[in-house]
């Protein structure tokens, strides 16, 4: 059996498809399996793929008779793999040739680890590269996932033994990969690897590009995710669909023009470090900065309220003990003094 198995899922990719497929092939570890399968593509992305399969012998295409999309996709492909490690890859990125080779040594370095992710270099039309890092270690990285997504799925490298009873959630078209970390993160230790090991393409039609309409669509998934990890958090708050819409408005929203929602987040990140302070479900040395970084953010977004959303922020024990460069200070003053709506 194969050491790893490769699972890519392809949808009109042929554009970039050449480039992402021989990265994998390129790679410096060798024992692997590449199952790929095309989600009834209308572009020549299948005949391709149907080329490098008849040259690789490691690789194991399927094709779909409709489109089922990438969770359906991904939850199959987990159910064909036979290797010990499975190894994500989307059909637009590029794969550094020694991504799987440093994978697989932290891997077996470190039984508890069950879900490796590196840094990426994210790609994009027009602009250069650019290096985008995440927490390393477990502690760190969980703490995060409770505010945000600290895993680039494009780049992990997962367990094999862990998945047997877990699946991608089918209810969430995007997002499922929060999703699945949340899911995994209460039965597995998380690690990424600090470097740069995949090259990841933002293209127009990303989810990533933020439009509102996107953003409003993201941010129903990413509601649902909240929910569960404040109910994971303390079973006893209350209310706690509201306090999901408060998460998301310093977590997610764009902007905030009431003062009332500043008030209440301010007193939402207290129930939070409270509640922490007396479970002791992150270390407060990640946590703690983490509450006084969103309340930050949260401020930055309410600059519509004028110099009172500086003073306001200024005033909270949660801008105490957390540094800020200069320039972003100036900033915020300067588009608070001229009531800049974000």
């Amino acid at each position: 059996m194969p050491l790893i198995s490769v699972i890519m899922s392809v949808y009109n990719s042929e554009r970039y498809l050449k480039e992402s497929t021989e990265s994998v092939l390129a790679q410096s570890f060798k024992d692997f399996e590449f199952l790929i399968v095309d989600d009834c593509s209308s572009d020549d992305s299948y005949q391709l793929l149907q080329e490098f399969a008849a040259n690789d012998g490691r690789i194991k295409l399927f094709k779909n008779d409709k489109n089922l999309g990438l969770t359906k996709n991904l939850n199959r492909m987990i159910k064909l793999a036979s290797g010990k490690y499975i190894a994500r890859m989307d059909s637009d990125d590029i794969c550094c040739i020694e991504r799987f080779q440093k994978q697989i040594a932290l891997l077996e370095r470190d039984n508890s680890i069950g879900v490796c992710g590196t840094f990426i270099n994210t790609m994009e039309k027009n602009r250069s590269e650019q290096l985008k890092e995440f927490p390393v270690k477990h502690e760190e990285i969980i703490a995060n996932m409770f505010f945000e997504n600290p895993i680039a799925h494009p780049t992990v490298m997962i367990r094999s033994e862990i998945l047997k009873n877990i699946f991608y959630n089918e209810d969430f078209r995007i997002m499922q990969d929060y999703e699945f970390w949340v899911q995994l993160s209460q039965i597995t230790k998380f690690e990424n690897i600090p470097e740069a090991l995949v090259f990841y393409r933002i293209l127009d039609n990303s989810i990533t590009k933020s439009t509102q309409k996107k953003m409003d669509y993201r941010g129903i998934f990413t509601k649902e995710i909240y929910l569960k990890q404040i109910v994971a958090f303390d079973s006893n708050i209350e209310d706690v669909d509201n306090k999901a819409n408060l998460h998301l408005l310093f977590a997610f929203s764009r902007s905030n023009n009431s003062l009332e929602n500043l008030y209440a987040c301010e007193k939402w990140l207290k129930k939070l470090q409270d509640t922490n302070n007396r479970n002791g479900k992150y270390k407060k040395e990640y946590f703690n900065p983490l509450l006084s970084k969103y309340w930050f953010k949260l401020c930055t977004k309410s600059t519509s309220l004028g110099l009172t959303a500086v003073f306001i922020y200024r005033k909270s024990n949660f801008s105490k003990n957390y540094r800020i460069a200069y320039l972003l200070k100036l900033r915020f003053i300067l588009k608070a003094l001229f009531r800049y709506k974000v």
